[in-house]
């Protein structure tokens, strides 16, 4: 976190998530089934984030709370920091989920010279976001977008 931190100029702050543990001898069709273990992680997060924003929009219309309750804060950050995570995760560098989809495209060949550059895949992906204007913009795009979407599509305004 001290890391990402530095980097991004106290714009991201979050710890490192170990990775859920994955049997590849139980899938059938090792590329495309791990590439739809790895959808799980951000779709996860995407349903995360509509169910604050539908719990918000029924608080904020019931009139269950109180705005000194900050309830509403609350949800609105864990709708937005669940799309930045899974916007995040979706990338396509390794060892982040969206590596996983990548790989399962990829010809054969391509495959494990493209995961093995998963050691360095955080580091890169950290250097990007803090030197590499385009990179961080898109991620912030995308993130805005998909979070004005949800907002739009629960009917909360101002999230």
């Amino acid at each position: 976190p001290a890391f990402l931190l530095y980097l991004t100029n106290g714009a991201y702050v979050f710890g490192s998530a170990k990775p859920v543990p994955v049997d590849f001898t139980r899938l059938r069709h090792r590329w495309r089934d791990m590439a739809l273990v790895a959808a799980a992680g951000p779709g996860a997060n995407i349903l995360i984030a509509v169910c604050s924003g539908l719990l918000l929009r029924i608080l904020m219309s019931s009139g269950l709370f109180t705005p000194e309750q900050r309830v509403d804060e609350l949800l609105k950050a864990c709708l937005w920091s669940n799309v930045f995570l899974a916007v995040f995760n979706l990338l396509p560098v390794p060892p982040l989920d969206g590596s996983r989809i990548v790989t399962w495209l990829l010809p054969r060949r391509w495959r494990d010279p493209y995961q093995a550059i998963g050691i360095y895949g955080i580091l890169i992906t950290l250097i990007a976001m803090r030197y590499v204007p385009l990179f961080s913009d898109t991620v912030y795009g995308v993130s805005m977008g998909l979070g004005h979407l949800i907002s739009w599509g629960t009917g909360i305004r101002g999230a």
